[in-house]
């Protein structure tokens, strides 16, 4: 994570954190996300088993449905009549080599769709509020990371 700058407490205020519900983290970071080539070799070098893919969607993006790439679990579920939340966890090797899925995710970030990223998710752990519609900040796995877009995926986020 040499490549990624730290964030101070008091600068949280300035950037993309109301869709984030903070309770026990370590550390936010930053790193500009120039375009998806910068944002897949992100992906490629952050050390992970597993990642958990969460997007809201709305009825024009199709983000995971349309993709046949081998998953270890998919939900779904409404949060209004227009949009709806998914839920998807792959292990790396899988995830990495689907380079459209990889573009959609970063296409969907940049139209300021919500999307985040859990590197290492812990079995049965609920990531994201479908009431509040924020994603709990709550790190208890020594390798769990949360990443998250700024708006127009001018920067990634992530917490350790």
């Amino acid at each position: 994570m040499d490549y990624f700058s730290p964030i101070k407490e008091e600068d949280l205020a300035v950037i993309r954190t109301d869709r984030m519900s903070f309770e026990q983290y370590n550390c936010v970071h930053s790193y500009p996300v120039h375009n998806v080539h910068s944002f897949k070799r992100v992906i490629d070098e952050l050390p992970y088993e597993r990642i958990l893919l969460g997007v809201e969607l709305s009825k024009n993006n199709y983000i995971g449905e349309e993709v046949d790439i081998k998953f270890e679990s998919k939900e779904t579920y409404p949060l209004n009549k227009s949009r709806k939340y998914l839920e998807m966890i792959y292990h790396k090797n899988e995830f990495i080599k689907e380079s459209d899925l990889i573009n959609n995710i970063y296409l969907s970030a940049e139209v300021n769709d919500f999307v985040f990223l859990i590197l290492n998710p812990i079995k049965g752990k609920k990531y994201f509020d479908g009431l509040s519609e924020k994603v709990s900040v709550d790190i208890e796995g020594e390798r769990e990371r949360i990443l998250w877009f700024e708006y127009d995926a001018t920067d990634i986020y992530i917490v350790s």
